[in-house]
């Protein structure tokens, strides 16, 4: 391997690794924990809640789904204050003096906006959230968060979808690198060359952290790859359909 696609994978799972670890570090600041209830969760938002906080440095408005059950309730305004304390800690935070002056100069805040979509499958529902996060660039960076849960509000992994012991990830990796190879041709309309190729596979590779970005709609398990993880910031995020029915050896019964 060549020492510039070496440079290139351990950016990209520096990022990935980043991204996970940073999740699971933030408490939940704005939100009471509440005791899951009995009873299946809607498949469809009782409507949408909003959280917002504005300062003349930065902005918050994160929309995110009102479920009945408590427990999925809980889930998706955790993910909501995670965000917000992540965007607080690694953005606001650094605003010095200069950084302040120049911001109230220009009238342009920090901002941290956040939608969320809802699909179905069977007895599942998942909710993407696409994060979109401007401090200042050239442009602003997109990212995404998603959870899926069961009838129960029970949240599913990636890897609970599949029977114990399935090797899920390698045949995940090879179907959302098809996939994004051939996209990714269509987007261009020139052809991928080698060094684009190389990235595609570095930011498909068979780990939790590259495929960590996934729901489930309409008998398809889509996975999710932001701006950057596949592609240069041009060629967009990417959302991968694979058929539900062409994983049927390693599926769990419950999701076929």
């Amino acid at each position: 391997m060549h020492i510039r696609n070496i440079i290139i994978l351990l950016v990209v799972v520096a990022v990935l690794l980043g991204a996970w670890w940073l999740s699971t570090q933030y408490p939940d600041p704005s939100f009471e924990p509440v005791v899951g209830e009995e009873g299946a969760v809607p498949l469809t938002p009782q409507g949408t809640e909003h959280y917002a906080e504005e300062t003349d440095l930065y902005s918050i408005d994160i929309s995110y789904p009102k479920l009945a059950n408590e427990a999925a309730q809980t889930r998706t305004e955790k993910i909501v204050a995670e965000e917000a304390a992540r965007f607080k800690a690694e953005s606001v935070a650094l605003i010095n003096e200069a950084e302040a002056e120049r911001l109230r100069e220009t009238g342009r805040r920090y901002e941290l906006v956040g939608e969320y979509k809802a699909y179905t499958s069977g007895g599942f529902a998942s909710y993407v959230f696409t994060i979109y996060l401007d401090t200042g660039g050239a442009h602003p960076n997109t990212f995404f968060r998603t959870v899926t849960f069961d009838e129960m509000g029970e949240e599913w992994a990636l890897e609970d979808l599949f029977a114990p012991g399935a090797s899920y990830l390698p045949r995940l990796s090879q179907e959302a690198y098809t996939r994004v190879l051939a996209e990714l041709g269509n987007r261009t309309g020139r052809g991928v060359t080698p060094d684009m190729e190389d990235g595609v596979r570095l930011g498909t590779a068979p780990s939790p952290e590259a495929l960590q970005f996934f729901y489930l709609e309409e008998g398809a398990l889509h996975l999710l790859f932001p701006p950057y993880q596949v592609a240069a910031y041009a060629a967009g995020s990417f959302d991968i359909a694979i058929p539900l029915s062409g994983l049927r050896d390693i599926l769990k019964p419950e999701v076929k």
